[in-house]
């Protein structure tokens, strides 16, 4: 597709896109004529002052001539010099200089389609026919979508490369599942016409991140190896997204720790091809500090970010989505480190960068609405903390809807700070049922993610005393806490002393006593200030009576 349109091509579309309008075409007359001079392949009026342009064009429209030309040439040196062997090696060239003529042939068609599907496209936004309604770019890009439905069934490789770069679109708007449907098109396409390697290799890649968007982590890892195995060559671009793609699906089965090492190895691959200073290079960096605050290597994490900000700063323009980022992995390391008047400043400045960017009902603006709402939280102001998680919740409900992961860890937030706070505890129940409900859809039955709501969960249905229930749904989790064995058992410890306060609730027992006084050990070492080890204590407290 870039070789299709690059030129020329992109030479009238930037035209068109020209922020100053003193510096775009004069008219749609003035628009087609350059569209009709390419498709002619003679010179286009705004590119006709460029060196050596005319001559270049020239040679494109003769360029059968001048071939012709160069095979009489070689004939005759062939002839002379090689005989029976040069006409054999006249024969191959002969053939190659055909195949060369079909590909041409076959771009120029490509070319003209794609110009022709942009000009049409275009054309719709036209007062006549919008009637005076202005369009909004997700209307136009509705549009787009559906006259490519509709068209370019004779151009299945032209197709399959819109219908790839569509999805991307959807993906930015937070259209999930019309991303995806657009991939899965395209990919399809692209298997059944023969594609090259690389092209199969960029639609598996386009359905990994998907797949990792949408909570299935096992299904984006078993992409990526079928990318791998493709033995494609790719650019760094593309081996950028599909180490992205393999650390993300790590990191959605609980495996952050195996996931570092690929995460380093992207920021060396983007930095080297890229420089320090770029955007993507930034990213990687966020992406690698994420992964480092998540395995409990905070001092690197914010070593990496608080270099990161002062480059992106001076380097970045004041409204670039990556600054807004990085300000949010500086919120929660601040948080973490106790710093909560820094952390609040950073979540603030991410959430007005996000707003801005991206609109107040997006999904990175209800990311930065959480973020701001587990600050609020540490600094002992839970009813605004919970204000801005059921604001963070709406937003994401409207954007993904309510069977979607996304809307999941917001269900299990909300509930848990219902929970630990005291504030509704019939509230807290019903979001982190919401959450598990969820979670068992999209995620296998030992899934990490899974176990943490049903820590939850059993803990809201043993407080409600619902004690059955809560046995079995904090036995459940404390299966996959045990089998995944953490080195700290921080959520191991709680399920087990969860267990033990139910039996305890239910009468004394010497053996439930020894269980919650091991578990309150580890806690108060490892996870002393987490509200649920407050709860614990709690739990203790109340026991002392039938202890006594």
């Amino acid at each position: 597709m870039r070789r299709a349109l690059q030129g020329d091509i992109d030479a009238i579309a930037a035209h068109c896109l020209a922020k100053d309008p003193q510096q775009r075409y004069v008219s749609v007359a003035a628009l087609a004529d350059d569209v009709g001079r390419h498709l002619a392949r003679r010179p286009i009026s705004i590119r006709a002052h460029e060196r050596g342009y005319r001559a270049r064009r020239f040679m494109r429209r003769h360029a059968v001539a001048v071939g012709f030309a160069a095979l009489a040439a070689g004939l005759l040196v062939g002839f002379i010099a090689y005989g029976v062997a040069a006409n054999r090696e006249l024969a191959r060239q002969r053939d190659e200089a055909r195949q060369r003529e079909r590909e041409a042939l076959f771009q120029q068609s490509r070319a003209r389609a794609a110009a022709e599907f942009l000009v049409d496209l275009f054309r719709s936004t036209s007062p006549e026919r919008t009637r005076g309604h202005p369009l909004s770019a997700r209307e136009l890009l509705d549009r787009g979508r559906a006259r490519l439905d509709a068209g370019l069934a004779a151009q299945p490789e032209l197709r399959a490369t819109m219908l790839a770069a569509l999805s991307d679109v959807y993906f930015v708007v937070d259209d999930l599942a019309t991303s995806r449907d657009l991939a899965q098109q395209a990919s399809k396409l692209r298997e059944s016409g023969g594609a090259d390697a690389t092209e199969l290799a960029e639609s598996r890649l386009q359905l990994a991140r998907l797949a990792n968007a949408n909570g299935k982590a096992q299904e984006a890892l078993d992409l990526v190896n079928a990318t791998i195995a493709l033995g494609a060559t790719l650019d760094t671009e593309h081996r950028s997204s599909l180490l992205e793609a393999e650390a993300t699906a790590l990191e959605g089965l609980a495996k952050p720790k195996d996931a570092t090492p690929i995460w380093r190895e992207n920021l060396a691959l983007v930095s080297g091809a890229h420089g320090n200073d770029e955007p993507r290079t930034l990213h990687a960096a966020i992406r690698l500090a994420t992964n480092l605050r998540t395995i409990g290597s905070f001092d690197e994490a914010a070593t990496l970010l608080t270099g990161v900000l002062p480059r992106a700063r001076s380097r970045l323009e004041a409204d670039d989505p990556a600054l807004a980022e990085i300000l949010s992995a500086l919120a929660v390391l601040a948080r973490n480190k106790g710093d909560t008047d820094r952390a609040d400043g950073y979540a603030r400045e991410a959430l007005t960068l996000s707003a801005s960017i991206y609109g107040e009902h997006s999904s990175q603006a209800s990311s930065a609405l959480n973020t701001l709402a587990t600050i609020a939280e540490a600094r002992g102001n839970v009813d605004e903390a919970i204000s801005l998680v059921e604001k963070s919740l709406r937003v994401r409900l409207d954007v993904y809807g309510a069977d979607s992961l996304q809307v999941a860890v917001l269900e299990y937030n909300l509930g848990l700070l219902l929970q630990t706070s005291g504030k509704d505890r019939d509230g807290a129940l019903r979001h982190l049922q919401a959450a598990v409900a969820t979670g068992s859809r999209h995620w296998p039955a030992d899934h990490f993610n899974l176990a943490i709501y049903r820590l939850a969960l059993g803990s809201s249905l043993r407080e409600l005393g619902r004690h059955d229930e809560a046995r079995r749904t904090l036995r459940d989790a404390l299966a996959t806490f045990e089998r995944l064995a953490a080195p700290r058992g921080v959520n191991k410890a709680m399920a087990r002393a969860e267990l033990a306060c139910d039996t305890l609730a239910q009468g004394p027992d010497a053996a439930a006593t020894a269980e919650l006084e091991s578990a309150l050990q580890v806690l108060d070492r490892y996870a002393p200030s987490d509200p649920q080890t407050r709860r614990i204590r709690t739990c203790v407290a109340s026991m002392q009576p039938l202890r006594q």
